[in-house]
């Protein structure tokens, strides 16, 4: 089963809490206890480790009650989760001079921060470009591969200055084997 640390949970959370209000916020709860039982119960632990459906439903729940159509509101979750991230990463982001030096770094993120989702690799290194591959992550959900790129383009912005355009050549959602992300400059 794949699963995904609670840093990730609970950013969704807070974006439900200061979008959405507290309403929203209780309603959100509530309905992860009903779908996750105890593993919702209580509080979220930011280095626990929780269901990776637990996120789908998450932002899920966020785009039905959002004006963001489609994969626009994954993608926004994943710009959000950026900027908040942004404290952490920034002492170890901040000797990155490129885009590039920017996403080589994700692989050790998806090890730290997901598991049970396959191997992240650096499959492709261009001068304004670079490919990021998960190799065999088994069942998927489109709400993480979009939040994903975005995510990984977003720190570009922020850490490198340089924005950054990205595609999925290939996401086992759409029935292909492996995860793939392109990004350009």
């Amino acid at each position: 089963m794949a699963e995904i640390k609670g840093t990730t949970i609970q950013s969704r959370l807070d974006y439900i809490l200061a979008r959405l209000g507290k309403a929203k916020h209780q309603e959100a709860l509530a309905e992860l206890r009903a779908k996750f039982g105890e593993r919702a119960e209580g509080l979220i632990l930011a280095m626990s480790w929780y269901p990776m459906s637990m996120d789908d439903c998450l932002c899920s729940f966020i785009q039905q009650n959002t004006r963001l159509l489609g994969e626009d509101a994954f993608r926004e979750l994943g710009r959000h989760s950026a900027r908040e991230h942004l404290k952490y990463f920034k002492t170890l982001l901040g000797t990155a001079g490129t885009p590039a030096d920017v996403i080589a770094y994700m692989p050790r993120l998806h090890h730290t921060y997901s598991r049970g989702y396959g191997e992240m690799v650096v499959a492709e290194r261009g001068e304004r470009s670079i490919t990021i591959r998960i190799e065999n992550p088994g069942p998927g959900f489109r709400s993480l591969c979009a939040s994903n790129v975005a995510y990984m383009a977003e720190m570009c912005h922020l850490v490198a200055e340089v924005p950054v355009r990205f595609t999925e050549p290939c996401c086992v959602c759409r029935g292909d084997r492996d995860c793939v992300y392109r990004f350009e400059w």
